[in-house]
C-alpha cells in the first residue's frame, strides 16, 4: 500500500538521504534521529542514539573551533543541524535550545551563499526558514 503523501516529492527523501548515504555525518544524525524515535518503544537504542547525539554536537563544535569557514558553511553541516533539530521537534530534548542556537550561528555566518546543489539549497533553506523567519 502506497502512502499518498509519500508518492509527492520529499526532500528528506529525494535530497537529505542521497547525502546521507555519501557523507558521514549527514549519516550519524539519521540514524541518531531514527534511533531517538524508535527509542520511545525501544529503551536500549535510546542512551546508544543520546551518546551518538553527543558525538555529532561535539564533532559540529571542533568543526567551528578549528576555523575552517568551508567546513562549517557546508550542506554537510546544515543538512546535519536540521536533521537534528527535526528530531528534537518529536522527541522534546532540551538540546532545542542549543541546537536552535547553532542554526542562528550558522545563518549569520552563511551570508546567502548556496550549498551544494540549487535544489538540495532550496530545501535547507527551506527547512531553515521553518524554524527561523
Amino acid at each position: 500500500m502506497t502512502i499518498a503523501h509519500d508518492v509527492d516529492s520529499n526532500g528528506y527523501r529525494d535530497l537529505i538521504l542521497p547525502l546521507a548515504h555519501e557523507d558521514p555525518l549527514v549519516q550519524r544524525a539519521v540514524m541518531v534521529v531514527s534511533a531517538l524515535h524508535l527509542g520511545n518503544q525501544q529503551k536500549q537504542l535510546r542512551q546508544q542514539a543520546e551518546m551518538g547525539r553527543t558525538a555529532i554536537l561535539a564533532r559540529l563544535r571542533q568543526d567551528v573551533m578549528g576555523g575552517s569557514v568551508e567546513n562549517v558553511l557546508s550542506a554537510s553541516t546544515w543538512a546535519t543541524l536540521l536533521i537534528l533539530l527535526v528530531g528534537e521537534t518529536v522527541t522534546g530534548s532540551s538540546d532545542f535550545v542549543h541546537l536552535f542556537q547553532m542554526l542562528r550561528s550558522l545563518m549569520a555566518l552563511q551570508n546567502g551563499n548556496t550549498l551544494g546543489s540549487q535544489d538540495l539549497s532550496t530545501f535547507l533553506d527551506y527547512q531553515r526558514r521553518m524554524y527561523v523567519t
